[in-house]
Order: C-alpha cells, then structure tokens, then sequence
C-alpha cells in the first residue's frame, strides 16, 4: 500500500513536470510571437515614413511638389507608401533581425572569444540600426545643402520620432533564448545620455572603417565611382558587421559539427549579400521606378495625349518640343512624357525632357517646361510611342 502511494505521487510529480514544461513551452511560444508582431509592427511604421519622405524628397528634388499638395489623392499616395514600405521592411527585416537571431543560436561560444549575452541581439541590432541612422542622417544633410528651404524643425523632428522608434522597437524588443537561461530579454539598462554617446561613437566609428572598405565596395559594378554614393558604405559596414561576424562567432561555437558550422556561415553570407544587393542604387532606383509605375504615380513612356480646348490653347506649347497637333476648336494633341500625377493633375513634360538618365537634379533643372493638366480635359491616344 505504502509503495502504491509512492508510485502515485511520483506519477503526480512527473505529470506535474510535464504540464510545467509543457506551460512553460506554451508561454516561450507566446513570448516569440508577441516579439515577432511587436518587431513587424515597428519596422512596418519605420518603413512607412521612410517610405512617405522617399515620396515627398522625389517630388522636392525633380520640382512642382505645389501638384502634391494641391491634388494629393489618398490612394495613390497609401499605395506608394505600402510599396515602399514593404521593401524598406524587407531590407530592415534581412539586416537587422535575422543576424540578431542568427547570433542567439550560438549558444556555446567560449567566454574567452566573447559572452552569448554581451554580443546578442542588443550589440548586434545595435551595430546595423546605426548604420540605418547614419544612412538616413547623411541623405537629410544631403538634401539641405540643395534645398536649404526644407522646414528643419519638422526634419530634427521627423529624425527623433525615427530614433525614438528604433530604441524602442530594436534595442528593447528583441527576445533571444540562450542555452540553459530560458527565456530572457536583454535591454539597454544605462543611462540614456551613455545612448547617444554610444551612437555618436558607433557612428563616428563607422565612417571612419567605411573609408577603408569603400575601395572594396564602392568601386564594383554595383555602384559607381562617384564620392556621392559614399554614404551607402555606411550601410554596407553596419551589415557586414551585423551578418558576417555573427557567422563568423557561430561557426566558432558549434564544436564537431561541420555541417552546423557551414550553415551558419552560409546563412550569413547569404543575408549579407541580399543587403549589398538591396542596397545598391540600382536596386533602389529600379525598385522605386517600378512602384511609381504600378500606382500610377508616374509614367517615363513617350506617349501621345489629347488635350481639350475647353482649358488650354496649344499656343502655350512649344510646336517643335511638343509635337503640337491641332484639332480645330475641339482641342489638340501632344506627344509627351508625363513625369508624375496625382489625384486629378497630371504634370507633362515635352517629349525631349531626359527622363532616360534618372537624373532627378536634372528634371529639376528642366522640369519648369512641365505644364501640369487636369486629368478631365487630358487623354491618352495610344500604349506607347517608344
């Protein structure tokens, strides 16, 4: 009778174990999941107002911004931002949260190389968020010194709400499960002026290392030999920090196991070459033209358009530029590009306008031979005419 109870309570304690682990696994679950969400939800925001300021300094750079604000429509503008958005949100996504988890599988790392929690997803985030800060920093300096009539309250505005969101979405949201530790957060625990110490250290830092890659990296056939595009070093040093090291400390850790080791090594390699990839000014700009092209914001195809009379007279337009065809009273037509539009405004441009080049300080210098018209009184005649 006596051993029957031990056997009950021993069953009741290993039941016990069990429920306790299977708790225990349910709650980790659960954690991960509103970890996950919460990281999405933030680089979702993030890439939308990067995605809304992509929008506003294409029109402030090429001109004629006025037709934004004048005839803002909500859809075009909502699509374009989503497009956006989902890009910069698979850039950030690649560059910033899978190396930090990369990192947090390495969970026997010698103390005498460096410590699972002192180069976890914290340090790691860390290292790539301010390579993003520095790259959005330079390009707002960039565009002050050709538009000094930018609102600079509202910009030193607009880059602490993206500093604000980063500290909170990255540095404090990120949940790792080291060996043996179960589920524990790491978090900036210092003051908040060691912080912004640290960025202005990190950044410094990083400028000065970008100078020596920038040989390595600027001068391949992805980008060209300009000292304009050296801000995307700035990029490429925080990633190749943030995926290639961590590869590099993973493969160090799993002993015996060349197979885990290679994948480690592959998986970094591999995410930093879709950041080099992603970064690239072709890729962007390619990127950028086709979702202004799926919205319908702009169009760069040489087109014929029928004007009515009932607003305009082609004797605004210059015949030879526009290709000017008279139709009597009724109206006229034009062969033209039409660079953007919004809501019901359609900005053209004459058909010689260097749209090919994708020069936008270019459009600037020309985009004054651009009349805007009312998408009510403007037709398109054909597909295409080149």
């Amino acid at each position: 009778m006596h051993r029957l109870f031990e056997v009950n309570m021993s069953q009741e304690r290993q039941d016990l174990i069990v429920n306790s682990i299977k708790s225990e696994e349910s709650a980790r679950v659960v954690s991960r999941v509103q970890a996950a969400a919460s990281g999405m939800a933030g680089l979702t925001w993030v890439g939308g107002v990067i995605g809304f300021l992509l929008l506003f300094v294409y029109l402030k750079i090429i001109g004629r911004s006025d037709i934004f604000l004048s005839s803002l429509e909500l859809g075009p503008s909502l699509l374009f931002v989503v497009f956006m958005s989902g890009f910069i949100w698979l850039w950030l996504l690649v560059s910033l949260i899978a190396p930090s988890y990369l990192v947090s599988m390495a969970d026997n790392i010698p103390s005498k190389i460096i410590k699972p929690n002192a180069f976890g997803s914290n340090v790691t985030i860390k290292l790539a968020f301010v390579g993003v800060v520095a790259w959005v920093l330079i390009i707002l300096s960039k565009i002050l010194i050709y538009y000094e009539s930018i609102n600079f309250p509202a910009l030193v505005l607009l880059i602490f709400l993206f500093l604000l969101s980063g500290r909170y979405v990255f540095l404090n949201k990120a949940k790792v499960k080291p060996k043996g530790e179960g589920e524990k957060k790491w978090k900036y625990n210092g003051k908040v002026w060691t912080l912004w110490v640290s960025y202005a250290l990190a950044v410094t830092g990083a400028s000065i290392i970008s100078l020596l890659v920038a040989v390595l990296v600027l001068k391949t056939h992805y980008w060209k030999d300009s000292e304009s595009e050296l801000y995307l070093s700035f990029v490429v040093v925080a990633n190749m920090l943030a995926t290639l090291l961590p590869a590099f400390f993973y493969s160090v850790a799993v002993r015996n196991n060349p197979k885990s080791k290679w994948l480690g090594v592959s998986i970094g390699v591999l995410v930093f070459s879709m950041v080099v990839a992603m970064a690239s000014p072709s890729t962007v700009k390619w990127t950028f033209v086709k979702v202004l092209n799926i919205v319908g914001v702009s169009d760069y195809n040489i087109r014929d358009y029928y004007i009515s009379g009932e607003e305009y007279n082609s004797e605004m337009l210059d015949s030879e530029k526009w290709g000017v065809i008279p139709y009597g009273d009724k109206g006229f037509g034009v062969t033209a590009i039409m660079l953007y539009r919004f809501g019901s405004i359609s900005l053209l441009c004459p058909q010689d306008f260097p749209v090919g080049n994708k020069n936008l300080l270019t459009w600037n210098e020309r985009v004054g031979e651009c009349i805007p018209f009312s998408d009510k009184y403007t037709f398109p005649l054909n597909e295409s005419v080149k």
